[in-house]
């Protein structure tokens, strides 16, 4: 969700960017044994570069699209 809002949207994101290296990186080191119904929209290359640039529109599931949405409405109302 924080890549689409970013890299998509061109909006704020729930986490800082150290935070989502951070994230890139401890999933990266977890590679192998993560399960997620969406990990195949993540690539380790993009991990190590701690980035989802690549990703079009079109790569991402409704679902997350949905959720970064309620996420900026959210936001919206504060």
């Amino acid at each position: 969700m924080a890549s689409y809002l970013y890299y998509i949207l061109y909006e704020e994101t729930p986490m800082t960017d150290y935070e989502f290296d951070m994230l890139c990186s401890e999933m990266l080191s977890k590679w192998d044994n993560i399960q997620h119904r969406y990990k195949y929209i993540v690539t380790p290359e993009m991990l190590i570069c701690g980035t989802g640039h690549n990703l079009r529109k079109e790569d991402y599931p409704e679902e997350i699209i949905a959720m970064a949405n309620n996420f900026l409405d959210k936001k919206r109302k504060l």
